[in-house]
């Protein structure tokens, strides 16, 4: 007889209908939360590396992000905020050789994300914005680790 290898409740769950009807909730009710989450999180993180002075908006104001349909609205007041609050640190820093810190990225972003919600196009789209949103954070992270570096070699 032996044991099974999958728990019954879970086997029971996984069996409805091969498994469509339980996909889609548990990657929007599920995956898609705890990756914002994550997302906000390396967002905060950013914005906390950038002296105060230089902030265009609170870290805090940022997991505001995880309000459904709201966000797609922030979006548009975070992404871009982090970059100008980037841009005016190095500017005054007098280094020149950040480019636009991300800025058109986030632009970018902020205009696929509400094209999500878009059938038919939301998969195109999406993979398109997941890329650039890739980008954008990785490079956040870049500019994040130079202000940390910068400030270290700077003395108070």
């Amino acid at each position: 007889m032996g044991t099974p290898l999958i728990p019954t409740a879970l086997a029971s769950v996984l069996l409805l209908a091969d498994g469509v009807e339980v996909v889609g909730p548990c990657l929007l009710f599920v995956v898609a939360p705890i990756v914002q989450a994550v997302i906000c999180w390396k967002l905060v993180g950013a914005f906390d590396s950038i002296p105060p002075h230089y902030r265009f908006q609170e870290p805090g104001h940022v997991w505001l992000l995880m309000v459904p349909l709201f966000n797609l609205y922030w979006n548009f007041r975070v992404f871009p905020a982090l970059a100008e609050s980037f841009q005016v640190y190095f500017y005054s820093r007098g280094i020149a050789d950040v480019e636009d810190c991300g800025e058109r990225l986030a632009r970018w972003y902020c205009y696929l994300a509400p094209t999500f919600i878009i059938p038919c196009l939301n998969l195109a789209t999406g993979i398109a914005g997941l890329v650039v949103l890739i980008l954008f954070l990785v490079e956040a992270g870049q500019l994040k680790n130079q202000i940390i570096a910068t400030e270290r070699a700077t003395p108070p």
